[in-house]
């Protein structure tokens, strides 16, 4: 068993995902947390809406905007921490001296199907964009739709074949010496 070793970026890097993790499930809790007043309180969200949109809203469409605003955001940071924790978990074997294990390879592909997932959403969000600018009354309404999100999960793609690779790899050389 290869014998773990202290490296200062792997640790600082760990350090900083298992942070961003908490502060996703904080935005995760607090958008969850901030559906039961939506819905409990429906009128005077519209009519806070009224009182702060380029025009005016429209009526219960806005609830449904804002809960639908309020989901994506909860799936997004659900979706964000599982890819956090797959990092983690690499970066962990990586530090162990043992990255090529299939549970790596495994891992790589799950974080290439929820980038696409999250990519996904995105699309979603683009197609529902002039339904929000109503429904909110804003003409300012941005969703961070990127090539970069797809490239990103096709790297992931191929570098889970690599990973698949090298952990073959090791294992014919772990059986030959």
């Amino acid at each position: 068993m290869p014998r773990p070793f202290r490296d200062p970026l792997l640790a600082g890097t760990r350090l900083l995902l298992v942070v961003s993790g908490v502060i996703f499930l904080v935005g995760g809790v607090a958008a969850l947390g901030a559906l039961i007043p939506v819905w409990a309180f429906g009128g005077r969200v519209i009519a806070w809406l009224a009182a702060h949109a380029d025009a005016p809203p429209v009526g219960r469409d806005a609830l449904g905007a804002v809960s639908a605003l309020l989901g994506g955001i909860i799936a997004g940071d659900a979706l964000t921490i599982q890819f956090l924790r797959n990092l983690v978990a690499i970066i962990d074997t990586v530090g162990q001296g043992s990255p090529f294990i299939s549970a790596n390879a495994k891992r790589l592909r799950e974080m290439g199907w929820l980038v696409l997932a999250m990519q996904a959403m995105l699309v979603a969000a683009l197609f529902l964009t002039p339904w929000f600018r109503q429904a909110l009354g804003s003409r300012h309404f941005f969703i961070p739709f990127s090539l970069a999100g797809l490239i990103t999960a096709l790297l992931l793609f191929i570098l889970a074949r690599v990973f698949e690779q090298g952990t073959r790899l090791a294992e014919d050389v772990e059986g030959t010496v």
